[in-house]
């Protein structure tokens, strides 16, 4: 028996554009095996374990230890918690991964046996890693078999935008967390980002082509600013899209009545950093959050 402590795994430090920044704690490597891989990997808010995939030749296995993690499979996302666990067979060919859509971080195990030839497809990217464990490095092609580059290596496109996402659980019916925040006398008692600042007026065209605004000033009168934008997509009690100024955002209600998730996405902005910029909106929406429960479930 050999025993990996945490101080022996081997760790990897990735960043790119298609997952963001993740850590990778190899515990296979430095216990010798060759038969299966094994790895602890650290998710911070807003990364990915990988691109979307499926493997035709290794089974994986992903074990979450901490936090809540979505996983993507095809067109469907379900939220993970500790001691959730999802496995993945060779040959299925539905791309997965994981997203941590939370807050806070997330500690995932993961698993997968090894084969001598794999052929890795990512649909999303139309690309297909072939991997021979006899060979020095990866071949990338896309889906006609023509040399590609590897996409976690793809440069930022003109005009694409990083995403940052921010969560919060709500003890409340799902009418009226969503009352709470479509109806314009509701944002101005919780659209703030501190005590310093406060909603003047608010209006809402709850509609797709509708228009919202919100005027946000500080308490002392020395700045404000007009949060204003238009819908584009509106699913009752379940989704909200909108895009203001040159950037897109996504409000994703989920759960059930008393145990509500509400899930923002939205394009960062050039101004200030990512860690900012997520704070600002969490902030928000945990003050959001506090509005609602206060209101009791009348």
């Amino acid at each position: 028996m050999t025993v990996i402590t945490q101080a022996q795994r081997l760790t990897e430090v990735e960043s790119d554009h298609a997952c963001g920044e993740r850590q990778t704690q190899w515990i296979s490597e430095p216990g010798g095996l060759t038969q299966f891989g094994a790895f602890v990997q650290l998710l911070p808010p807003g990364a990915r374990s990988s691109i979307k995939h499926w493997h035709s030749a290794e089974d994986e296995m992903v074990y979450v230890l901490e936090g809540a993690p979505t996983l993507i499979e095809g067109e469907s996302a379900t939220l993970l918690g500790p001691g959730d666990a999802a496995t993945f067979k060779a040959g299925i060919a539905i791309g997965h991964c994981l997203e941590n859509r939370s807050a806070r971080p997330a500690l995932i195990l993961v698993v997968g046996t090894r084969a001598a030839i794999d052929h890795i497809t990512c649909p999303d990217h139309d690309r297909i890693c072939v991997r021979e464990r006899a060979l020095p490095a990866d071949v990338w092609t896309d889906m006609a078999g023509r040399p590609a580059n590897n996409p976690y290596a793809d440069p930022i496109s003109a005009g694409e935008k990083m995403k940052i996402i921010v969560q919060t659980h709500i003890a409340a019916p799902l009418a009226q967390v969503w009352r709470a925040y479509t109806m314009p006398a509701d944002i101005m008692a919780w659209n703030a980002a501190s005590d310093d600042w406060h909603t003047t007026a608010a209006s809402v065209d709850l509609r797709e082509g509708g228009t919202f605004s919100a005027r946000i000033e500080a308490k002392d009168g020395s700045f404000g600013f007009d949060f204003a934008g238009t819908y584009t997509k509106i699913a009752p009690e379940t989704l909200i899209e909108y895009t203001f100024a040159d950037r897109e955002a996504r409000v994703e209600f989920g759960g059930g009545d008393g145990a509500v998730t509400v899930v923002i996405t939205f394009d960062a902005e050039q101004t200030h950093s990512i860690e900012q910029q997520r704070d600002g909106w969490q902030a928000i929406l945990d003050r959001f959050k506090g509005h609602v429960e206060a209101l009791g479930h009348g």
